[in-house]
């Protein structure tokens, strides 16, 4: 019996250790005293400043985690990332997450170098046309033009395939990055631009660009996720369950009208997810009332999305696959208990 109440007593201390141990090593990643979250600023879409105040779906996401992590929505900072520097700048502690802008791959988590905490949105592969004549209905008024594409992060394969499915014979013109593309469309070089549908509509965000329209037609759905450094298995613990905890908190239809007075009291999960079992979220090392300000802030995950991103948005882009299982999507919420 003494045997046992050690091993119990060990194994115990134990849990509280790693406890402890997942909120300490997160400590180096945020000696900032904020969250930095990598987005590429140069696309509207994904973060832009209004009355001097961040605004877009990468500002509002990184305010969720700086309530999650610091119990302050101010406590954060956006960090100018292009996809090809994310995985440098998160091995050097320039940022701690990457969001909008990042591709992320399985080989990134192969080589030790990225792991993902979350699936944001799916973005989609569309066309962005040059002066486009006002007869064109359909992609087949754009046979035999020129179309510009970076040859990063298989935009290139995609385009190459719906090409000759549709037999449109277009003449790609492949560039080392997305801006160089973008430059090239806009310079005339090509008569059709295609990419991420969230840049090209960031094209028309600040101020629509001459002679420039937004096709359509959608193709190829993008994942995007946000992810983290390999260094701190406690900081990715954090952030997936912050991510997650947004979802459950539409799947709950909890949102920033009711969660001041949600009533949880027959859902276990709800209670815990709301912070009224403190400790739950003690164990992570976070605010235990978090979600409560964040989502009064921000907004759950849908809410997010649609303002930023959505049907309510100037983007107007569908969740699509990005949604919940209930809503016809591929997502499950996991439960807080």
């Amino acid at each position: 019996m003494k045997l046992n109440l050690f091993l119990a007593a060990f194994f115990c201390n134990a849990l509280i250790c790693s406890a402890q141990a997942a909120e300490i090593g997160s400590e180096p990643i945020l000696s900032a005293g904020v969250v930095r979250c990598g987005t590429d600023l140069s696309v509207n879409t994904y973060a832009y400043k209004k009355d001097g105040k961040w605004q877009g779906f990468d500002a509002d996401m990184c305010r969720a985690f700086a309530w999650a992590l610091f119990g302050d929505g101010e406590k954060f900072k956006l960090v100018d990332t292009r996809s090809y520097q994310a995985v440098k700048a998160l091995k050097s502690g320039l940022i701690d997450i990457m969001l909008s802008g990042g591709n992320y791959s399985i080989s990134m988590q192969a080589r030790g170098q990225a792991e993902e905490v979350g699936l944001l949105y799916y973005d989609r592969q569309m066309f962005a046309a040059k002066d486009a004549p006002e007869k064109a209905k359909s992609m087949e008024d754009f046979k035999n033009q020129k179309v510009c594409v970076s040859a990063n992060a298989d935009y290139l394969d995609k385009l190459k395939e719906y090409n000759a499915k549709y037999k449109l014979h277009l003449h790609i013109m492949p560039f080392n990055s997305p801006d160089k593309a973008r430059t090239a469309f806009l310079l005339k070089r090509c008569e059709l631009l295609s990419g991420k549908g969230t840049i090209l509509k960031g094209m028309l965000y600040g101020g629509p660009q001459r002679g420039v329209q937004i096709l359509p037609e959608e193709f190829a759905y993008k994942p995007v996720y946000a992810f983290v450094g390999m260094r701190d298995s406690g900081f990715i613990t954090k952030m997936k369950w912050i991510v997650n905890s947004l979802y459950l908190a539409e799947e709950k239809g909890i949102n920033k009208d009711n969660v001041a007075d949600f009533d949880a009291k027959d859902d276990e999960s709800a209670r815990n997810l709301l912070g009224q079992n403190a400790q739950m979220w003690k164990y992570f090392g976070l605010n235990p009332d978090w979600v409560k300000k964040a989502i009064a802030d921000v907004g759950n995950m849908a809410e997010i999305y649609d303002r930023n991103l959505g049907t309510n948005s100037r983007v107007n882009l569908s969740r699509g696959p990005a949604n919940l299982i209930k809503n016809g999507g591929i997502i499950y919420a996991k439960e807080f208990k």
